[in-house]
């Protein structure tokens, strides 16, 4: 069972109920509310964040069984009554099938998948408020039936009902669809409106053509350099490194963070000069082992290309956004 919680006053009040204020108010079986300052702080457990930085943020590693976990920062009430999202977007995409599921469950914003990778949100309300008010609307005049038609109708035409139900909880979500904000760290929702402010920038629209293809003339050159490398071997000897250094016993801390400004640079200028720096190949292969595999696993060249695929889907925006491609905003 999840506790909703609508408002900055709400969120005070269920925290005020935690028995252990330093280890949070459970709000359903993955995330708890802290207090932080005159705030009040969603935190959700994220099995992927292992590193020190995460460690340090969230508090410590908790113990799960045989895997280990920390609570990441999710949202945070603010006195003004808004709410700020605070988790990153690739923390938001790996938790994504649980927070499409119980994100409007605990707060009035309601997340959906827009597209590969790309999810909205928006102002729902309180969703279980609003399902139980439509089902007793449509169901009330069964109710005020004789006996013998109320029998007849939930034989004959209880699936219609249904679909009518489900068409019009439909509405809601399609109105997330056509204005919710796509997500990116630091959107703020106004809970007194449902308005917001500071949603990620849909790109699709802003395309001009000649810089896309020269962007993917670039990405096609680049993408045939770093297959020519892992088929011939260069790769081997830095994961024999890797390997071999025992200290790298934690796979989480292993992988670079791709989307940080380090790793785009180098990103970027690797695809403009189509260049291939060991520094480059090194973060490629430790990102390998460090979100797909364990290190006694033998890492095959189909693994190192499938790694790099994924890291050019997660960086596509951003290396667009410095080559060019988009009309500026």
């Amino acid at each position: 069972m999840s506790i909703f919680i609508g408002s900055y006053d709400r969120a005070a009040k269920v925290f005020s109920t935690a028995r252990s204020p330093e280890k949070g108010k459970p709000i359903n079986t993955s995330i708890r509310l802290y207090r932080e300052g005159d705030s009040y702080m969603l935190k959700i457990r994220d099995y992927g964040a292992e590193s020190d930085w995460a460690l340090a943020k969230t508090g410590g590693r908790y113990s799960y069984g045989s895997r280990g976990f920390t609570y990441a920062p999710l949202a945070i009430f603010h006195p003004s009554n808004t709410l700020e999202f605070v988790l990153s977007e690739e923390t938001f995409w790996r938790e994504s099938n649980s927070l499409t599921v119980v994100l409007d469950r605990i707060t009035p914003i309601g997340a959906l998948r827009f597209r590969k990778g790309v999810y909205k949100l928006g102002y729902v309300g309180d969703t279980y408020k609003f399902n139980k008010e439509l089902w007793e609307e449509l169901s009330a005049g069964q109710r005020n039936m004789p006996h013998n038609a109320q029998q007849m109708i939930s034989k004959q035409d209880n699936a219609g009902l249904w679909r009518e139900y489900y068409e019009k909880r439909r509405e809601l979500w399609k109105g997330v669809r056509a204005r919710g904000a796509i997500y990116k760290e630091g959107l703020i929702f106004d809970l007194d409106t449902g308005t917001y402010m500071g949603g990620k920038i849909d790109y699709r629209n802003r395309i001009i053509p000649e810089k896309r293809k020269e962007w993917l003339r670039m990405l096609r050159k680049f993408k045939r350099g770093i297959k020519m490398r892992i088929r011939i071997g260069t790769l081997d000897s830095l994961l024999k490194d890797i390997k071999d250094d025992t200290s790298n016993h934690n796979r989480g801390c292993l992988a670079p963070n791709w989307n940080s400004m380090e790793q785009l640079d180098m990103l970027e200028v690797a695809i403009r000069n189509e260049e291939f720096p060991v520094k480059l190949l090194d973060n490629l292969v430790r990102s390998t082992i460090g979100y797909a595999y364990r290190l006694s696993f033998t890492i095959e060249p189909q693994h190192v290309m499938r790694e790099f695929d994924k890291i050019m889907r997660n960086t596509s925006i951003s290396l667009r956004q410095r080559l060019g491609v988009f009309e500026a905003t």
